[in-house]
């Protein structure tokens, strides 16, 4: 979901979780430590890391963060919100498997 404003996000490996995709072979990286959700700092290039522009953000206290406590260059800006769904896809060749399994388990 896209948002008018910028939050700060970590993306150390410990600030982050990796969700797969189905059966698609893919993953999503779900940014799950947001640090400062409505960062205004001007002159920060989005989804790149490291942005030196972020030791300005008011997350930061030196050279780490107050909140995660991550060095300031695992941090990034983004412009959207995440949202986590679950979402039952049928499988074919599972949904064969059943019915041959309740049909066996019928003789």
């Amino acid at each position: 979901m896209p948002l008018p404003y910028p939050k700060t996000v970590c993306s150390a490996q410990k600030c982050i979780e990796t969700q797969e995709l189905g059966n698609t072979g893919q993953s999503q990286v779900l940014y799950t430590k947001i640090c400062h959700a409505h960062c205004y700092l001007t002159g920060v290039n989005v989804e790149q890391v490291p942005e030196p522009h972020l030791t300005g953000c008011a997350a930061m206290c030196g050279q780490n963060c107050r909140v995660c406590g991550c060095h300031w260059s695992t941090h990034m800006h983004i412009r959207f919100d995440q949202i986590k769904t679950t979402i039952e896809v049928e499988d074919k060749n599972t949904k064969d498997l059943i019915h041959k399994n309740e049909d066996a388990a019928k003789n």
